[in-house]
């Protein structure tokens, strides 16, 4: 989105207050402490799936919450991000969960392409499913 464009908002509208917000590097670093909750999070999308683009992933806005990218996936995969959004802050509804306990068929395929090619091992893989997404 280039400056002065409106938001953009992508499934359903964000809930959370603001001030409820889980800090990105608690999402990043302590995922199986939110195991289930609906979260509300903001970061910085680095990539866009390009095979799937229901998904991404995305990066803590600044100080020591750049490492380890967190796995963002709409369930159903049924929107489509554009890949405008790369490196803009958005802010992220969802609930969180380790891959291999999500029920959706097409979660193997879209963690492949993340770079995650085996999703059952002893150290799951988190995403947060996410219900809203709005483009800052």
């Amino acid at each position: 989105l280039a400056a002065g464009q409106q938001k953009a908002t992508f499934g359903a509208p964000i809930t959370v207050k603001e001030a409820d917000a889980v800090g990105f590097a608690r999402v990043q670093g302590q995922p199986s402490s939110l195991e289930g909750q609906t979260i509300r999070v903001d970061g910085k999308v680095s990539v866009i799936g390009t095979k799937h683009t229901c998904w991404f992933a995305f990066i803590g806005t600044g100080g020591s919450d750049y490492g380890v990218p967190v796995f963002v996936r709409t369930d159903p995969c049924n929107v489509a991000f554009p890949k405008a959004i790369v490196g803009q802050v958005v802010t992220v509804q969802g609930v969180m969960m380790p891959l291999r306990l999500d029920p959706d068929p097409a979660v193997k395929d879209v963690a492949a392409e993340y770079g995650q090619s085996e999703i059952g091992g002893a150290l799951p893989l988190w995403e947060l499913k996410a219900t809203g997404v709005v483009v800052k």
